[in-house]
């Protein structure tokens, strides 16, 4: 079901917003895990350190990853509504969103929506036919998205603390 009102564009993007947006996705990504996980934050920002090291060892031009600058095609006064990072993992003919997220004044809008369409529309030129994504089980507004636009779970991983 797409949003046939919300015209977005994904545009590559530059050096610039790749290492403004990616400073702040990591350090958001540590604390996600931290809070996930009730660990030091300080360890999930050497995880993430590691992680980011390991995925992408030539940052934005790292082969098969994708990294997009969600634009709202149809109000030129809105500049950039959100970012998207994508993997083709093109043994499996299938991508994998690392992240996707809306600027927090454009959330409830549609563009969560909208660009996830518009992704189904660029990865299947590429022959893709499954996206896939992990989404932290706290985050609630994310997955009725994701489930509103058709994804299912597939794993549940579950904790207790005692």
């Amino acid at each position: 079901m797409t949003d046939t009102h919300m015209a977005i564009r994904l545009q590559p993007m530059t050096d610039d917003e790749y290492n403004t947006w990616s400073e702040v996705m990591w350090e958001e990504y540590a604390r996600d895990r931290a809070k996930a996980g009730n660990t030091p934050l300080e360890e999930e920002r050497a995880e993430a350190s590691r992680q980011q090291a390991d995925l992408l060892p030539n940052g934005l031009h790292t082969d098969h990853h994708f990294f997009w600058t969600v634009v709202d095609a149809s109000d030129t006064q809105a500049g950039d509504v959100g970012k998207l990072w994508v993997f083709h993992n093109v043994a499996k003919q299938q991508a994998f969103i690392y992240d996707i997220e809306m600027n927090p004044e454009q959330r409830g809008k549609g563009y969560g929506r909208a660009t996830l369409a518009a992704l189904e529309d660029q990865m299947r030129t590429r022959g893709i036919t499954r996206i896939c994504l992990n989404v932290f089980g706290y985050n609630a507004v994310a997955r009725h998205l994701y489930e509103n636009v058709g994804y299912q779970e597939v794993a549940i991983f579950m904790q207790k603390d005692i």
